[in-house]
């Protein structure tokens, strides 16, 4: 945290690879008192080729073409050949999209916060190299230094 700012994920460039690979990062934090927050947003998101973003259960963002529910399904071909895309619940995508995104977005994630153990997940989907990460935009009302507890615990699937 610094100056009010969460960063979840690491900003950098092409740390993840794969074809059509899927990459989970959750983050679990607890909260005390979520009346007295003021703001928590999400006001910018970067990644390479997907990403969603999942706030206790909830789908919140779904970039950079919208939808919900970001999956890796397999397709025929006419020539009856298997093949790796993305649909995002409405529409199939090529999973390599040759771009970096780097997005300003306002999401409100008070309405998804709860009192108690809260999680954000990143679902980010990359074919040949990409990466993920956001950042939030926190304050509280009653004071103006949060207590930070932090421990490191990465599992990609």
């Amino acid at each position: 945290q610094r100056d009010g700012v969460l960063t979840i994920g690491t900003i950098a460039d092409n740390y993840w690879g794969g074809n059509c690979q899927l990459y989970d990062k959750n983050t679990t934090f607890k909260l005390k008192n979520v009346h007295l927050i003021k703001d928590f947003t999400i006001f910018n998101v970067g990644f390479d080729d997907y990403m969603e973003i999942i706030v206790n259960g909830t789908s919140v963002y779904a970039g950079p073409d919208g939808g919900r529910n970001l999956q890796i399904v397999e397709r025929k071909t006419r020539r009856s050949r298997s093949h790796k895309v993305l649909n995002n619940g409405h529409n199939d995508y090529s999973c390599e999209r040759n771009t970096n995104w780097n997005i300003g977005v306002n999401i409100d994630l008070k309405p998804y916060l709860k009192e108690g153990e809260n999680s954000i997940r990143i679902r980010v989907i990359v074919s040949g190299h990409g990466e993920g990460w956001l950042k939030i935009r926190a304050k509280q009302n009653c004071c103006s230094k949060w207590d930070i507890q932090r421990e490191e615990k990465c599992e990609y699937n």
